[in-house]
């Protein structure tokens, strides 16, 4: 089973855990670093967070957008 966790990853490579991860054995990881900017966790209105998208999904600005045409 694959499982995703959110981690800062500090300069000397540790990583921080930002919610409880709970293992009952020994696993593999692969790490994708995301970018050069740590986000805060309380700022829940970034460009990447799904609070975000949701917000930008409900706005007036999409939903007046012109659509393309399948055909």
């Amino acid at each position: 089973m694959l499982q995703t966790s959110e981690a800062e990853i500090m300069s000397n490579g540790h990583a921080m855990f930002l919610e409880p991860l709970n293992l009952a054995h020994k696993a593999k990881a692969y790490v994708t670093i995301l970018s050069n900017k740590v986000s805060k966790t309380s700022d829940n209105h970034t460009p990447n967070s799904g609070k975000f998208l949701l917000s930008l999904l409900n706005s007036e600005t999409f939903s007046s957008a012109p659509k393309s045409n399948s055909q």
